[in-house]
């Protein structure tokens, strides 16, 4: 006889059927018994058709892929492999894929994007450029220092100069990353 169960929590959906647990959150879908997988998938030494599997399981828990100490080791071989330009192993009937190892050095925080600009003696630079214009100093609008993106706003009786804002890139500890696809649902892994 097949039981089913439904409830909601904060963390998200817990879904029972026929004994089987899993909870949906954000963009992965993790089993509830993630000990018992464990002990599953790393009990014995796995085969290297299983490493992907072992991959896929860890890297889709939303607490982070090493989160539990039986991650530890298969996260670490991927993260060797990629760093020396290979690509994340493949789990047998499981819809995942991966994009190629991508390198991006720099980010901007929320609310900016990278961007590259031509200097004054013709060579390129990158800032982080406001998304939306910010209100800045008036004479960035009028005068020798004016902005060609600037603009002159009046707002009851008072005028704002609100121009795009540049800002000096961070540069990331962990530049390199994947796209890794799970049933439909991209992730971005970071190392």
């Amino acid at each position: 006889m097949s039981e089913e169960k439904e409830s909601s929590g904060a963390g998200g959906e817990l879904r029972e059927k026929s004994g089987r647990r899993s909870v949906s959150v954000g963009f992965t879908t993790t089993f509830v018994g993630c000990a018992v997988a464990s002990t599953f998938f790393f009990a014995a030494p796995a085969p290297a058709s299983d490493w992907g599997c072992q991959v896929l399981l860890c890297i889709s828990n939303p607490g982070g892929p090493m989160q539990y100490a039986a991650c530890v080791p298969p996260i670490a071989q991927l993260y060797d492999v990629l760093r020396s330009g290979g690509s994340i192993p493949t789990c047998t009937g499981v819809g995942f894929s991966s994009s190629t190892p991508r390198f991006e050095p720099y980010r901007c925080e929320d609310g900016s994007l990278l961007t590259r600009i031509e200097g004054e003696t013709g060579s390129d630079s990158l800032t982080c450029r406001s998304v939306a214009r910010q209100e800045v100093r008036l004479d960035k609008c009028r005068g020798s220092e004016a902005s060609e993106t600037a603009r002159l706003v009046h707002s009851g009786g008072k005028a704002a100069c609100m121009d795009y804002t540049h800002t000096r890139p961070e540069v990331r500890e962990q530049p390199n990353y994947v796209d890794v696809t799970i049933d439909g649902l991209t992730q971005r892994i970071w190392f």
